[in-house]
């Protein structure tokens, strides 16, 4: 798995220019059908591992469809956060045969340090062949990072 950090600026211009935008209008219906045939494709294989929902739950999705090629998933259990996340989404998005990507952060409200405190913000724009990695926490950068093809 290769994955690299990127910096808070990088972040800014891929959630601003959104990831492999639809451009031509014509195109929207089908970008559409694809978009929720893989955010459900996403949510069936974090299932096998994961509870979905607010407040107790792990993650919850965005179903919001958007004119890019990029699902949301809003960690709000840090358990989520392990490598093993990473593989599910990847092998989805494998299985798919889609060019999206899935951007994988913290759930704001929800997700808390144990001391109670807000979680450092962070993205994981999970690829078929790749992760970019933005996270306030170094800690966090290497539980990933670790693992990681340089």
């Amino acid at each position: 798995m290769l994955c690299f950090r990127i910096s808070i600026e990088e972040r800014d211009k891929i959630i601003a220019e959104g990831y492999n935008p639809v451009l031509n209008v014509a195109d929207l219906p089908t970008h559409k059908a694809e978009w929720y045939a893989v955010l459900f494709q996403i949510r069936k294989a974090l299932l096998q591992k994961w509870n979905e929902g607010n407040g107790d739950a792990d993650f919850f999705l965005d179903t919001e469809w958007h004119h890019d090629r990029c699902i949301c998933v809003e960690v709000t259990n840090e358990r989520m956060l392990c490598v093993e996340t990473l593989w599910i989404v990847q092998q989805a998005l494998r299985d798919s045969g889609s060019r999206f990507a899935v951007d994988i952060c913290n759930g704001w409200v929800f997700l808390r340090t144990r001391d109670g405190e807000n979680f450092p913000n962070f993205n994981l724009f999970v690829e078929v062949s790749r992760v970019a990695i933005y996270s306030e926490s170094d800690e966090l950068y290497g539980r990933f990072s670790a693992v990681c093809r340089k």
